[in-house]
């Protein structure tokens, strides 16, 4: 407030200079008024002293002008001025102004002022630099006053209607509650014409408060409770707003409304959920899948199919989540599922096939050994060991040679779940002092899990021990 105190008082004050000056570059010249003399006039004019004397030679000595004199405020004409009989008394200016028209010949002879030189413009200081000032000062009070109402009247209605929100809140509670609890028979078809009787949401902003408070209701009830919430939902009409809402231009309305379809089973929504899936905001195909996942109990997967863009490992994990409310049978991994250039779609239909054990998947999931993604690769060798595919151990073997280090590691942890005796693999890796220490650690492992590893438990634990030194030196060598 300050600031703009501040610039209040320079508006006022340029104000004030502006209306106690004329406009000089109208204005030619000035009669001298009483009690004014020659510094007081330069003075209103914005003029030095020596420049006005240059306008005006006919003056010798500036204290010697009286009441009546004429002051040029600009270079007169080469003409000589012409001048009437009548002259000009100091009486005549002291005196009153009289209704009397001039003559013809006085207004051709003087160079009078028009009415439109005495009006004085609301910005009009002598200095342009100061009239620049004037209107930024001007336009920034302006400025400031508007947004200060928009203040004000927002504060207001954000106030009015956090009020009335919480209202209705209190209303809408009180009566979910009465009948959630209630003894009556909630098959009954006037039992939940009584709770849209009572429960009016004719507007907009009821609607959306009701729904809403709906959702969050639905969220800490199970079974019989949440089937009588969703049928309150769909007594009021509500999933109009919903599929309205899944076409809005706001990303946070298509991905609330994507979420409350998929809770409050809003089959109708299903076809436009299927082109969200592939929408660019993140938030919005999320909640499209979920809700997908929700209502297509016959195909909980068939979102798989729209995906268009890479899913990070958050999304991955909601959609895992979401899976949950399924158990193995409901689950149905088809060849086409597994059919995608998006390699993290693959590596979360691998995760699926994990989750829910579908062993019958693993062949199907071992061809993607040598995929090009890292993350895939990996994901295979979690599948192998998970779902016990024993038949991978050739496979494994001979992708050893060509595999990265961390992958080698990988595969010497699936292969020792995999297998009961080791055939040589483990302890020529044990053996070959050439490869790198973390790699023999792992095969000291793999021997130790195997049955016929005991016979070389001295020898493995002599070397566990000196590798262990070596890498904890290397980690030291590192930090240092």
């Amino acid at each position: 407030m300050n600031v703009f105190t501040l610039h209040i008082s320079i508006l006022i004050w340029g104000l004030i200079q502006s209306v106690s000056g004329q406009n000089v570059a109208d204005k030619k010249f000035h009669i001298v008024g009483k009690n004014e003399n020659f510094f007081r006039i330069s003075l209103k004019y914005n003029f030095k002293q020596t420049a006005l004397l240059t306008f005006n030679p006919q003056i010798k000595h500036p204290e010697s002008i009286e009441v009546g004199d004429t002051v040029w405020l600009s270079k007169r004409e080469h003409n000589p001025i012409k001048t009437t009989s009548k002259q000009v008394t100091k009486s005549e200016v002291l005196a009153e102004p009289k209704d009397i028209q001039p003559s013809k010949a006085v207004i051709n002879t003087f160079d009078t002022p028009s009415q439109h030189d005495l009006d004085i413009p609301l910005f009009n200081h002598p200095d342009p630099i100061t009239n620049w000032v004037l209107k930024l000062d001007a336009f920034f009070v302006l400025i400031t006053g508007i947004t200060i109402i928009i203040i004000f009247v927002s504060r207001i209605t954000k106030n009015r209607v956090a009020v009335r929100k919480k209202r209705l809140i209190e209303h809408y509670e009180e009566i979910i509650s009465s009948f959630l609890f209630s003894d009556e028979n909630v098959q009954d078809s006037h039992y939940l014409q009584r709770f849209t009787q009572k429960s009016v949401a004719k507007t907009g902003f009821q609607k959306t408060i009701l729904a809403h408070l709906l959702s969050k209701i639905h969220d800490n009830f199970l079974g019989d409770s949440q089937l009588l919430i969703e049928r309150m939902y769909h007594e009021h009409e509500l999933e109009k707003m919903a599929l309205k809402n899944l076409h809005s231009i706001r990303w946070s309305n298509r991905a609330k409304a994507a979420n409350i379809s998929g809770k409050m089973n809003v089959k109708e929504a299903i076809p436009t959920l299927k082109v969200l899936v592939s929408d660019r905001n993140r938030q919005v195909r999320i909640q499209a899948i979920i809700a997908l996942i929700r209502l297509r109990n016959d195909k909980p997967l068939s979102f798989l199919s729209g995906i268009r863009f890479e899913l990070t490992d958050w999304e991955q994990v909601q959609i895992l989540k979401a899976l949950e409310r399924y158990n193995t049978n409901e689950i149905h991994l088809e060849a086409s599922h597994f059919e995608t250039e998006l390699a993290t779609v693959l590596g979360l239909v691998i995760r699926i096939a994990i989750q829910f054990n579908k062993t019958e998947s693993s062949s199907t999931i071992l061809s993607f050994l040598r995929h090009a993604n890292t993350t895939v690769r990996m994901r295979v060798l979690s599948a192998c060991k998970s779902l016990t595919y024993i038949e991978s151990v050739d496979i494994l073997k001979t992708y050893f040679d060509e595999a990265a280090i961390h992958e080698k590691i990988q595969i010497i942890d699936v292969i020792s779940v995999l297998i009961t005796e080791d055939d040589g693999f483990f302890l020529n890796i044990f053996e070959n002092e050439e490869l790198d220490e973390s790699l023999r650690l792992a095969a000291a492992k793999g021997l130790a899990n195997v049955s016929n590893g005991y016979a070389h438990m001295e020898l493995i634990n002599k070397e566990e021990m000196s590798i262990q030194s070596k890498l904890s030196k290397h980690v030291l060598d590192w930090r240092l």
